[in-house]
């Protein structure tokens, strides 16, 4: 389900980010660079770019730059037109910068110094206004309409106005530090160190339900229709119902170690461990499919069915086949609905209750299993 293509070397140290723009893959890590690959053949791009002294938290696309920021503290836009280009270094924060995003025309950071900065992106990236009120690290921040949601180490979720920069509410109520935010609809959920998630409702800023089953550290939480997926340091990933808040379908066992990231393709849950796997989850019929062994990730990008994860200071890029591995668990499950019925390869005809069904050949089964099997 998941094969080698390549393997990217050049980084010294940890890969901390990877995102892709155009034909291009961006990574940056703790050796303080960052690196553009070529996609088309795999080698390393047209440059590495240097400038920070420490190392890079995060990276993101802005229009036609790149913006980093660093636990060198600082803050740097870089022209993508021309990788030798570093148009400006923005200075202020003076802590560590845990992580940034634009919203409009302007570029948000968080840092380690308690504090979140607002820049101007059009006017030669000056700094509009610092937000103050966490007493402690500001781990992560994300944009809700014209509102900011800022969480931090001091237990506290922040709302922001955007037009005005005013504190509109702080949510109380977790016990321990703050690790993920996310938005669904007019809820947001949070999940901390406290081993709970909490939903709030973002028209009254209330408490709405606090989801417990995890026995360590919530470590980040996703979507999936209107599922909840967590993982933790307790090694499991737990399915939670977001119209009920109860404890979802099934909890997902398998990993040996911490569960560190997780994304979704489709019906498919791809999950990375500190027990150096990756695994592959069915989450119509919540299977573990497949198992890639060998691999210390905690990055994993999924982009025209190839999976971007880092191997330390390493890239794997590796490919994602989810099709074969569907047919093989179709074809045993039909062969149980229907008593095996005599099959031959697939494309051959065979005889069997489902030729009542419609289907004349074993490929008609694979394109159209979803629909026999229930």
């Amino acid at each position: 389900m998941l094969s080698e293509i390549t393997t990217l070397k050049g980084h010294t140290n940890w890969i901390r980010n990877i995102i892709l723009y155009k034909d291009k893959l961006i990574s940056s890590s703790n050796d303080h660079t960052i690196k553009i690959w070529n996609l088309k053949d795999f080698s390393e791009g047209e440059v590495t770019l240097k400038g920070h002294t420490n190392g890079i938290n995060n990276i993101i696309i802005y229009k036609d730059k790149l913006i980093s920021c660093s636990n060198d503290n600082t803050i740097k836009i870089w022209n993508l037109k021309d990788y030798f280009e570093r148009e400006t270094t923005l200075e202020g924060h003076i802590f560590w910068i845990n992580n940034i995003i634009t919203y409009e025309d302007k570029l948000i950071s968080c840092s380690f110094d308690d504090t979140i900065k607002i820049w101007n992106l059009k006017d030669y990236f000056e700094r509009e206004t610092t937000l103050k009120g966490h007493t402690c690290w500001v781990n992560n921040i994300i944009t809700y309409g014209d509102k900011l949601i800022s969480c931090s180490f001091d237990h506290t979720i922040k709302i922001w106005n955007l037009k005005d920069y005013s504190l509109e509410a702080t949510l109380e109520g977790h016990t321990l530090w703050i690790s993920n935010i996310i938005t669904y609809g007019d809820k947001l959920i949070s999940c901390s160190f406290d081993q709970t998630i909490k939903i709030w409702n973002l028209k009254n800023y209330s408490l709405e339900a606090t989801l417990k089953g995890h026995t360590d550290l919530v470590i980040n939480i996703i979507i999936y229709g209107d599922k909840l997926i967590s993982c933790s340091e307790d090694k499991t990933i737990k399915i939670w119902n977001l119209k009920n808040y109860s404890e979802g379908e099934v909890t997902l066992e398998g990993h040996t170690d911490r569960i560190r990231n997780m994304i979704t393709y489709g019906d498919y849950l791809i999950s990375c461990s500190g027990d150096k796997s990756i695994k592959i989850w069915n989450l119509k019929y919540y299977q573990l499919l497949y198992t890639f062994e060998n691999i210390n990730t905690f990055t994993l990008y999924l982009h025209r069915g190839l999976l971007y994860c880092n191997d330390d200071k390493d890239i794997k890029v590796l490919k994602f086949e989810p099709a074969y591995q569907d047919y093989q668990n179709a074809t045993f499950t039909v062969f149980d609905i229907i008593n095996k019925p005599k099959i031959s390869f697939r494309g051959q005809y065979y005889t069997g209750k489902f030729y009542l069904r419609g289907l004349k050949r074993v490929s008609d089964m694979y394109d159209n299993y979803n629909n026999y099997v229930k």
